[in-house]
């Protein structure tokens, strides 16, 4: 039977490439074509002047 092993001991031998995939498909969007668009679009003010969203959002959180 396999012994469990309590995660701090093995966490720095885990790999997260995920968040590094990520990471570099965030920067590579903001450098092609479709990036440059959207960062060039006023979005938010687009939205809230369509009446899509409020200017000021709720608070999602429970007071």
């Amino acid at each position: 039977m396999a012994k469990v092993r309590n995660l701090s001991d093995i966490q720095q031998e885990i790999a997260f490439t995920e968040f590094d995939f990520y990471q570099r498909y965030e920067e590579s969007f903001k450098t092609s074509e479709l990036g440059r668009i959207k960062s060039l679009l006023p979005l938010r003010e687009m939205t809230i002047s369509f009446g899509l969203v409020e200017e000021r959002p709720k608070s999602l959180r429970v007071k």
